[in-house]
């Protein structure tokens, strides 16, 4: 509720008197930078725990997978990867939430830099929300070779496909 005696008389443009309530006190942040940094840290703590030396192993070698074979990268990518790695034992499940923790170490192997952007997932199962978009920095150029293609078609012929 407004306390009338703190309006604030105003002018308009035509001289009318108008009544308006003085700015409200700004209100201290909700999010404090120190907590946020804290729980982010005890959340890839907790991530590190899921997973055994093997499994970690395993989600590096998919990032490196898909930074070989992508000069832009999203976790998408690296699912795909692991997805053609995995073995029975393990599910998506397992790996979720340990990924952001082996993409910050693939980073700082120096494999993958954050640009900065993000990109909405094209999984069904994380119905769209934003990625972050990671530059490869050893992804490896396909090479041309003058008359695969047609290498290619031969095989294929002698093979009588």
């Amino acid at each position: 509720m407004i306390d009338m005696d703190q309006l604030e008389l105003r002018f308009d443009d035509d001289g009318e008197r108008r009544d308006q309530a003085p700015e409200p006190e700004p209100r201290p942040s909700l999010l404090d930078p120190e907590e946020t940094r804290r729980v982010i840290e005890d959340a890839v703590e907790r991530a590190e725990d899921l997973l055994d030396d093997d499994q970690k192993m395993e989600l590096l070698e998919a990032i490196r997978q898909a930074a070989a074979s992508n000069q832009i990268l999203t976790s998408d990518q690296v699912w795909d990867c692991l997805e053609q790695i995995e073995d029975d034992e393990h599910n998506e499940h397992d790996y979720r939430s340990a990924l952001g923790p082996r993409m910050r170490e693939a980073a700082d192997i120096g494999w993958i830099i954050n640009t900065g952007d993000y990109r909405p997932s094209q999984r069904p199962s994380t119905h769209g929300r934003p990625l972050r978009v990671w530059k490869s920095l050893i992804y490896e150029t396909p090479r041309y070779r003058p008359g695969a293609a047609w290498d290619s078609l031969r095989e294929m012929e002698s093979r009588g496909a």
